[in-house]
């Protein structure tokens, strides 16, 4: 299994800033304003542009937020 900074390194190839905090981690996409959200304490995520319109996860995104979430201990 890959650790959780690897997967973080991955979302950063695919154009993300990460922000990562004890409460949250943060990922924005400044080509495109799109940002994942993640609330680590209360175990949710979502994904939305700069307007705050929820959007859909593409597929690579989805295949590292799933390796994300079983490093955590979520799934």
């Amino acid at each position: 299994m890959r650790t959780e900074q690897e997967v973080l390194k991955d979302f950063e190839e695919l154009g993300y800033e990460v922000i990562d905090t004890k409460s949250f981690v943060e990922m924005t996409d400044y080509n495109s304003d799109d940002t994942i959200h993640i609330d680590i304490k209360e175990k949710n995520y979502s994904k939305y542009n700069g307007n705050y319109y929820p959007m859909e996860f593409t597929l690579q995104e989805h295949k590292l937020l799933t390796e994300l979430f079983t490093i955590w201990g979520w799934l």
